[in-house]
């Protein structure tokens, strides 16, 4: 009886590093997934909150478009020289803004998501500012947190039958 007491801790011991050792990368995959997803969905909305935007850039309508009912998540524009028109980001063009006033649109991940989008002038294609949107990170973090719970859930259960049947 102790030869097998010792078997099946032995199994579930060795099972139970291999679900730390697989866990762990897996845990740190979904919420890199996860947040991926967030920056899309950023994305999207400002690929949508551009059509709001009129050109040539005009303080008072884009004051208007953060009074709307379906105005996009926290937003500042920002002018060909990296100076904030509107919204409440930082006073100067941040590195992603810089990046979009450059042409490129540009997404960080920090103590927040930051999206920042070219804003084109359509008559001759040249960038006349840049959008930025911010979200905050605490719905991504509470994803992970419940994929991980479930994570966890799952290889408990695991050992729990490996227990069982050893």
């Amino acid at each position: 009886d102790a030869v097998r007491r010792r078997i099946t801790l032995a199994i579930v011991g060795v099972s139970a590093l291999i679900l730390v050792v697989l866990g762990i990368p897996l845990a740190l995959a979904v919420h890199r997934s996860i947040l991926d997803s967030e920056v899309v969905e950023l994305q999207a909305a400002a690929t949508r909150s551009l059509t709001e935007i009129q050109v040539p850039l005009d303080p008072e309508q884009l004051a208007a478009v953060a009074d709307e009912s379906d105005r996009p998540p926290p937003f500042s524009v920002y002018g060909a020289d990296g100076t904030r028109l509107a919204g409440d980001g930082p006073a100067q063009a941040d590195a992603a803004v810089l990046r979009a006033l450059a042409g490129d649109p540009a997404s960080s991940i920090g103590d927040e998501i930051v999206v920042a989008t070219p804003i084109f002038d359509d008559t001759d294609e040249r960038v006349v500012g840049a959008l930025r949107l911010t979200e905050s990170l605490d719905g991504a973090n509470h994803r992970s947190w419940i994929a991980w719970a479930e994570l966890l859930a799952t290889g408990l259960v695991a050992l729990a039958i490996g227990g069982l049947i050893a």
